[in-house]
């Protein structure tokens, strides 16, 4: 890595394995003719299923990705690798060039007079800042809603809790598609997140049944429900 330029080594630590094809055909040589490490080919130098299907599951991640799922930490404390991750953080590095439907990722060097300043929205840097904030707004959201305990009424402060809660599980399916099953699953939080949002979808489904029957045991049933978030909204 440390005799490539910053364009190659970005290039290389940022290309994304393709998807494997399970069937030959006249796309697969299409394929074939497009490159190197295109998915047949990659199909094809495999020495058994087993690593087929290991191969499969690195599918749509980057070289980094992949390097840090390994828990290749030679790989990754190389100095030019940790400039490119370095890069990425500060956003230096960028993926998007717009954010509107026709944008495409890839990635590039962050040039301020040509980019779109909203990508700037995705940086992981400022992603963390905003992540803070957010969560402090929810668990002062949360704690509103226990204090204020309304059995009777929906009220605006329960509203705004469950907005917030759409709002992260949302934000917790763009993290799936955007990183990918495998890389998502390798962050010790994102069962955390899960969590969270199963207890609040329980929440919101006892508190509707408990208002429309009229029920203050269903109704208590759902506070309680709630209040096992803060198991895990305080440590997150």
């Amino acid at each position: 890595m440390s005799y490539l330029s910053a364009t190659d080594a970005l290039e290389y630590l940022c290309y994304e394995l393709p998807s494997l094809r399970t069937h030959d055909g006249p796309e697969s040589h299409d394929e074939e003719s497009s490159g190197l490490l295109t998915g047949a080919n990659i199909r094809r130098t495999c020495t058994n299923e087993n690593e087929c299907v290991s191969m499969a599951s690195f599918a749509g991640l980057s070289t980094l990705e992949i390097a840090i799922l390994a828990g290749a930490k030679k790989f990754l404390a190389h100095r030019p690798v940790q400039r490119m991750v370095n890069g990425i953080w500060d956003g230096r590095i960028s993926f998007w060039k717009s954010l509107d439907v026709d944008g495409s990722k890839k990635p590039h060097f962050y040039n301020k007079r040509k980019a779109d300043p909203f990508c700037r929205l995705r940086v992981p840097k400022y992603q963390k800042a905003f992540e803070a904030f957010f969560f402090a707004s929810l668990l002062a959201l949360y704690y509103g809603v226990l204090i204020e305990r309304d059995p009777f009424h929906f009220t605006g402060m329960e509203a705004a809790l469950i907005v917030f809660f759409i709002a992260f599980a949302v934000n917790e399916i763009s993290a799936v598609r955007d990183a990918g099953t495998a890389f998502y699953a390798a962050d010790f939080w994102s069962l955390w997140d899960l969590c969270i949002i199963l207890i609040a979808i329980a929440f919101l489904i006892c508190r509707i049944i408990g208002l429309v029957k009229d029920s203050d045991a269903i109704v208590n049933t759902a506070f309680d429900i709630l209040s096992l978030e803060a198991l895990l909204l305080i440590p997150r």
